[in-house]
């Protein structure tokens, strides 16, 4: 992962994977919930979201190294800037081993306020050396990245890394000459991505910025222009490798600043250097990040019981929690969408009061770990309209480029072309139409997106 970019790279094959201990220094947080599964790769692309799943992003500076450190060297580098670490859950070529790497490893480093990056590192490009290589035959191709997805997404689920995490595809430098090559490794990222959507969880790809980023713009643009492949689809997080030592996610040489804008960035500025904090030393690579990452659950006990729960959405209908049962949260929700005040959501899709757990020792111990509650959903291609209101003929402060991610608070019933459908309001306040997002569906029975009656109440 550590490659330099293909103006100033040198030789280092036998690293393809030397780390990215990401570790992430001001936070801020967004999660998802989503809504219903389907096992099989869906052939447009779609999220297809398992009840109760959450997706977490973080803005700030990061590291990565070879492999996860073990629990004391995390606890040691907690005196430093991050709190994030970027961890290589699967591909048979990642370079190190990774013997920390257990759930009860990343159960511990979450607890410490450590948030997590899982990185694939598989099968390179065909015009490259790498013992592990794309098919040259594009369907075939293609059939590698779904099944190079559903391995990440199965390392993921082991180590307790839930769906709508952002998984990382590793691919590392090729020969951007080489078109037919190009077309291949695109094949495979789009099967990558599929399977992964299919599976509930977000497509993130790490390349150079030369070629990778620039073949990716140059599809993005095309299938903005609506003259793309049909059947590809963006992944949804752009991981940009230059090291050019400038620590910045806008002014990508050829990348325009409305692709991969909403929070879907990394950028790996900066190669192999060391740094001590706890009185340890790593070597490390630096990035800043603006992206998703993974999510995970923070367990805590509730001696005294909720009184309050609802199983659909935040609701003041809700039944009762047997005392002493644990709760497994993963978001808040931004502010107060009922007269109950605000919610936090559980790994397995209910929603309990906030205010129930005021007070809680061990919710207290959390408290400042769990993420905001926001739905991400891809922009479909060309330029999509925002409204000021939920209706077409509200005025339109501005657009939503193809590709941009879409992260959406609540929805509502409205008139969509004419026809029955539901609108999506973003954190801005603003809305968009739910036939401009590549969604599952266009319906407000998920349990994942409260419905719109408490926007009052939003912030």
């Amino acid at each position: 992962m550590s490659e330099q970019p293909l103006r100033t790279r040198r030789s280092r094959l036998g690293r393809v994977t030397a780390g990215i201990t990401l570790a992430i220094a001001v936070v801020t947080a967004g999660v998802v919930g989503f809504s219903a599964n389907r096992a099989d790769a869906d052939p447009n692309g779609e999220l297809k979201y398992p009840a109760g799943a959450t997706a977490t992003r973080f803005t700030g500076q990061a590291f990565d190294t070879c492999a996860a450190p073990s629990v004391s060297t995390m606890r040691a580098w907690l005196d430093s800037p991050y709190r994030a670490i970027g961890i290589y859950i699967s591909g048979k070529l990642r370079a190190c081993r990774q013997p920390n790497l257990t759930a009860s490893w990343v159960r511990e480093v979450s607890a410490m306020g450590w948030k997590l990056i899982p990185i694939d590192v598989g099968r390179q490009a065909p015009c490259t050396k790498f013992s592990l290589r794309i098919s040259s035959n594009s369907s075939e191709a293609r059939q590698q990245g779904i099944a190079a997805g559903r391995s990440a997404v199965s390392a993921a689920r082991a180590l307790g890394i839930l769906p709508g995490s952002a998984l990382y595809s590793d691919i590392e430098n090729y020969d951007s000459r080489d078109k037919i090559c190009s077309g291949d490794v695109h094949a495979y990222l789009n099967g990558w991505t599929r399977a992964l959507h299919s599976a509930g969880y977000l497509s993130g790809v790490y390349g150079n910025l030369q070629p990778l980023v620039d073949d990716l713009v140059d599809a993005q643009r095309t299938a903005n222009s609506g003259k793309g492949r049909e059947g590809t689809i963006r992944p949804d997080m752009l991981w940009n490798a230059e090291w050019d030592r400038t620590p910045k996610l806008t002014g990508w040489s050829g990348v325009e600043s409305h692709l991969w804008a909403a929070q879907q960035r990394i950028k790996q500025y900066r190669g192999d250097h060391r740094a001590t904090y706890g009185g340890v030393p790593l070597t490390i690579d630096s990035n800043v990040v603006d992206a998703a990452v993974a999510t995970v659950a923070y367990s805590v006990a509730t001696p005294t019981g909720v009184d309050l729960v609802s199983k659909v959405a935040p609701s003041e209908a809700a039944a009762g929690r047997s005392p002493g049962a644990r709760l497994d949260l993963v978001c808040v929700t931004h502010s107060a969408i009922s007269s109950l005040g605000a919610w936090y959501q559980t790994a397995d899709a209910t929603w309990i009061p906030k205010a129930a757990l005021d007070g809680n020792s061990t919710v207290a111990r959390f408290a400042d770990r769990i993420p905001t509650c926001a739905t991400p959903y891809q922009v479909g291609p060309g330029l999509k309209p925002l409204r000021s209101a939920p209706t077409e003929t509200a005025d339109s402060p501005g657009t939503l480029a193809g590709g941009t991610v879409a992260w959406i608070v609540c929805e509502q019933p409205g008139s969509v072309g004419g026809a029955p459908g539901f609108w999506q309001r973003l954190e801005t306040g603003q809305w968009v139409s739910g036939v401009d997002l590549l969604r599952s569906s266009d319906r407000a029975d998920s349990p994942a997106i409260p419905a719109c009656p408490f926007s009052a109440g939003l912030t």
